[in-house]
């Protein structure tokens, strides 16, 4: 099935692209998207956004699935759309602390 993933502000800037379409197996999770998403573009987001070490986005990226807050045990559908939102505060993009 194919997924649709929009990358919104910082995150855009960091990977070169704003929009990518990931192909998973039918009954794949959101959990399991991150991970292939993580995997393409870790080496180019900064610790803030990805953190190598545990291999996963830092709280401060918003990730809705389909509009609604995404978990990571929430099943796919084809043409299903995850948006990744690196939170801002008073136009500076927050860093994970």
């Amino acid at each position: 099935m194919r997924v649709k993933v929009s990358l919104l502000g910082i995150m855009a800037e960091y990977a070169g692209f704003p929009h990518l379409e990931v192909g998973l197996e039918e009954g794949a999770t959101l959990g399991q998207l991150l991970a292939e998403v993580g995997a393409r573009l870790g080496d180019r987001l900064p610790p803030g956004i990805w953190d190598p070490v545990t291999g996963a986005f830092a709280p401060s990226v918003a990730i809705f699935l389909d509009g609604r807050d995404g978990e990571e045990h929430l099943p796919l559908e084809e043409g299903s759309e995850v948006i990744f939102l690196p939170l801002m505060a008073g136009g500076l993009w927050l860093e994970a602390i």
